[in-house]
């Protein structure tokens, strides 16, 4: 089994068509004669990925053919996030804080000498300070002053073993100081062996692997291949 440092980045030739990337729960429902509804979870929810891509050049094509021999079957796992959640929902609003202009009619650049500020968003660097499981709720630090937490944005982090990742389920707004405290989110969170820990909030990932028998890479002469497959999370133990 590969280790979580050894997990495989997804292609950079993504063009996800159609993805559903859900949680899944295994759960235990049982009715009362009183008319009550007692629901236990049975084991650790675990999200699921099913994706499907639109049409590919054969180069494309050739890069996911490459990616699928390194995954070998599900012997390699990957870290997958949401084509569709990429970054926090307010993400591009948060603008680097600098003030560049130029008049495109006469500024020209040498591409061999031109550098540019790669700050792509002012959003600080937020890390993972506390973790209530029971709660279920996380705290953060380190975000700008204004950063915004919304409803659906994912998060995720390493502790060593595993790549934990939960989905927030409420809205918050960083402090003036950059400080988020008691972020409800789901599933129930698992704290890390020390803080702080750095959290992704950019293509927000946990470690995958994928069903085999899923893949699908059908060609044809009438149009480009377009790439499928499914996956499920795995969680080691610690």
């Amino acid at each position: 089994m590969s280790s979580l440092a050894a997990a495989i980045a997804l292609p950079d030739v993504l063009r996800a068509r159609e993805a559903s990337f859900e949680l899944s729960r295994a759960e235990s429902v049982n009715p009362a004669l009183g008319g009550t509804v007692d629901a236990f979870e049975r084991a650790t929810p675990r999200f699921t990925l099913e994706y499907q891509s639109g049409p590919l050049k054969p180069a494309e094509l050739q890069a996911w053919r490459a990616w699928f021999l390194k995954l070998r079957g599900g012997q390699n796992t990957f870290l997958a996030w949401d084509p569709w959640a990429e970054r926090p929902f307010d993400w591009p609003a948060s603008t680097d804080p600098d003030s560049v202009t130029a008049d495109s009619t006469v500024v020209t650049a040498d591409s061999t000498a031109h550098t540019a500020d790669e700050t792509k968003y002012g959003w600080g660097n937020p890390r993972l300070t506390a973790v209530d499981a029971s709660a279920r709720t996380i705290s953060l630090s380190d975000f700008a002053a204004g950063a915004t937490i919304k409803a659906g944005d994912p998060i995720s982090w390493d502790d060593g073993t595993n790549r934990r990742r939960v989905v927030a389920v409420a809205d918050a707004t960083a402090s003036a100081s950059g400080v988020i405290s008691g972020l409800a989110v789901e599933p129930a969170p698992v704290a890390p062996s020390s803080y702080p820990v750095r959290v992704d909030l950019y293509r927000a990932a946990c470690e995958m692997r994928v069903d085999p028998a899923s893949i699908r890479i059908p060609l044809n002469y009438r149009t480009n291949g377009q790439v499928s497959f499914a996956a499920y999370q795995i969680i080691r133990s610690v």
